[in-house]
């Protein structure tokens, strides 16, 4: 049986190391270097046949498979249900889920 401990970890921190990216301003000298050791290491880890959704930012949409709490928006961006923060990500592993999503959604109430 595999142990997927690291790259579960390593994908953890890739997704939270990207959520801070998106904060930084396009100005700053350190954002594009970071950016590309992030896709990197994703890179690495997709040729070990893992694969992470990148779920970020994207509208949720009734049925996905993970765990979602809602939370109340009143930003106009989230008129439709919008997932704003992975607290883990969908990982799986030669094509089968190894990890369900934990996301929070912001929505207009």
């Amino acid at each position: 049986d595999t142990d997927h401990s690291l790259p579960l970890s390593v994908f953890t921190e890739i997704e939270r190391m990207e959520a801070r990216l998106v904060k930084l301003d396009d100005s700053d000298k350190n954002k594009k270097p970071l950016s590309k050791a992030l896709e990197r290491l994703e890179k690495k880890l997709t040729g070990l046949r893992y694969e992470r959704i990148p779920y970020l930012g994207k509208p949720y949409k009734e049925g996905m498979v993970c765990e979602a709490r809602f939370i109340p928006s009143n930003d106009p961006k989230h008129k439709v249900p919008t997932i704003t923060r992975v607290i883990k990500p969908y990982i799986s592993y030669c094509g089968k889920p190894i990890q369900t999503a934990e996301i929070e959604v912001s929505e207009c109430g």
